[in-house]
């Protein structure tokens, strides 16, 4: 059973019909989701499943398993407290999922300003987070980075409006530009053989299987809420988003 990830072509689907493939303790399997799954640094979606009774089934998280006969899989997270609705779901029951549509938007403008921010120092990262509240990346420096910089180089990227695409290259073809990988030892996001490349026209290209805007203007208002040395190589940016 493979989950169709439909956020992965289009991250403003915010609803889609689906079917329940199984129920565990892990979380709810569908046939196809718009739910993105915590991953590669972005935390899973919330939102609800509605059944065709008109039963709605509140989603606390999406996540990956990690083990089980639905290994790598996509589980829907319920909510503590909705027992009787879990009890009345079934197999093969049809459901309309949607996600909390403000949240994962927050994750998006979050996590393409994360990529700016990236292409604008030029420093390798040693992780990344991006929540609804902010976005903190890891760059592998001893220099300090000066935030009013950081701050008017995000504001014109912002103003620029630069569009953000999607692109599709072989493992091959990052083997031969490890430059691409801004990550110190990142998992490519590989499906069907195909790694999924995230490009800020004219700034960045980078592997990322995560949700992101389609145009830099999109992300809005942004700032650096603080920077801090985590170790005597590196630099903690976290990023936060003002309207």
């Amino acid at each position: 059973m493979t989950t169709k990830p439909l956020y992965a072509s289009d991250a403003y689907l915010t609803q889609c019909a689906s079917v329940v493939v199984d129920i565990t303790a892990e979380g709810i399997f569908l046939s196809e989701t718009v739910f993105y799954p915590l991953g590669g640094g972005q935390a899973g979606d919330a939102g609800m499943l509605v059944t065709e009774g008109g039963e709605t089934l509140f989603i606390a998280d999406t996540r990956k398993t990690r083990e089980g006969i639905y290994l790598g899989e996509t589980a829907h997270v319920p909510a503590d407290g909705q027992h009787d609705i879990l009890s009345r779901l079934r197999k093969g029951d049809k459901v309309q999922a949607r996600i909390d549509w403000e949240k994962r938007l927050r994750h998006m403008r979050l996590h393409t300003a994360s990529h700016v921010a990236g292409a604008i120092l030029g420093i390798e990262t040693d992780g990344c987070s991006v929540t609804s509240a902010h976005a903190r990346l890891d760059f592998v420096t001893t220099d300090p980075i000066d935030p009013e910089m950081l701050n008017h180089a995000l504001e014109q990227v912002v103003i620029a409006g630069r569009e953000v695409t999607l692109e599709l290259t072989s493992v091959n073809e990052i083997e031969r530009q490890p430059e691409l990988l801004a990550t110190v030892g990142s998992n490519l996001p590989v499906s069907d053989d195909a790694v999924r490349l995230v490009h800020i026209v004219g700034l960045d290209l980078q592997p990322c299987a995560g949700t992101h805007v389609r145009n830099t203007r999109e992300i809005g208002g942004v700032r650096v809420k603080k920077i801090e040395k985590k170790s005597s190589r590196t630099r903690r940016v976290t990023l936060e988003l003002i309207n």
